[in-house]
């Protein structure tokens, strides 16, 4: 499978994912707007991912994607990506509505080289197809981002703006390091620190 429909495959599993996104739904209430939206802005950046090895899918066909980054001292910014899907979102009428996320994501930044300076493993995306969900997947790509963590003896960092995904990162050993409202809107952010193994510690049980 080329690069290109690698990336189709998984814009249109995480497009469907985010759908109940607490972001998306704040940008874009109208339903059907909303999963055209997240289709083509995840077209356009997962080409970068997939090149980079970064991604990660269960299930057959895949049902649960995951974008994580190892050992990184300090997040990439948003790459300028070429591709025709890159291309083709330049000219989307969402274009707009995309602007409208940048305090989301300065928040993002902000947070992530405020709470962890030291290389370490960062998952930046992950969901799940609604009809697959309670099935273990999202467990399954959490699992196998901590696992390569662990080994290296490095700590990983995420954040979320789903307030039940706490709970469920804390589970896995994250702790919350700052619980952030964007101004003016009713959106929050959780950054999530989860330390890396010390020196003679038991990787943790999965």
């Amino acid at each position: 499978m080329s690069v290109l429909a690698a990336a189709d495959a998984a814009a249109t599993v995480l497009a469907r994912a985010f759908a109940q996104d607490p972001l998306w739904l704040y940008l874009l209430p109208d339903p059907r707007r909303r999963i055209l939206a997240l289709r083509e802005s995840f077209r356009a950046t997962m080409p970068w991912y997939i090149a980079q090895k970064i991604v990660t899918a269960v299930g057959d066909p895949p049902a649960a994607i995951a974008v994580w980054r190892p050992a990184q001292s300090v997040p990439n910014p948003w790459p300028v990506l070429i591709n025709p899907n890159s291309l083709i979102l330049l000219f989307s009428p969402f274009l707009p509505i995309f602007g409208r996320a940048i305090a989301v994501f300065n928040a993002f930044e902000r947070m992530h080289r405020q709470y962890v300076t030291a290389p370490h493993y960062y998952l930046s995306t992950i969901g799940v197809l609604p009809e697959a969900q309670g099935r273990g997947y999202g467990s399954q790509l959490i699992r196998s981002v901590l696992r390569a963590a662990d080994h290296a003896r490095l700590p990983a960092y995420t954040e979320t703006m789903t307030p039940t995904n706490v709970p469920i990162y804390e589970h896995y050993g994250f702790v919350v390091q700052e619980h952030y409202r964007v101004p003016e809107t009713s959106l929050r952010i959780w950054s999530l620190y989860r330390p890396a193994p010390e020196q003679g510690e038991q990787y943790a049980a999965f």
